[in-house]
């Protein structure tokens, strides 16, 4: 099933769609994002 998805996605994204307007409908955990904006900034 993730292969289907991930599939339509590359297509759209072949066919001219941005890349950063795909959601991966991932959660990522508060804390997580605490350590990462530490590392970015």
């Amino acid at each position: 099933m993730m292969f289907r998805r991930a599939a339509g996605r590359v297509d759209r994204i072949r066919k001219g769609a941005k890349p950063s307007e795909k959601a991966l409908g991932v959660t990522i955990p508060h804390a997580v994002l605490l350590r990462a904006n530490r590392v970015i900034e």
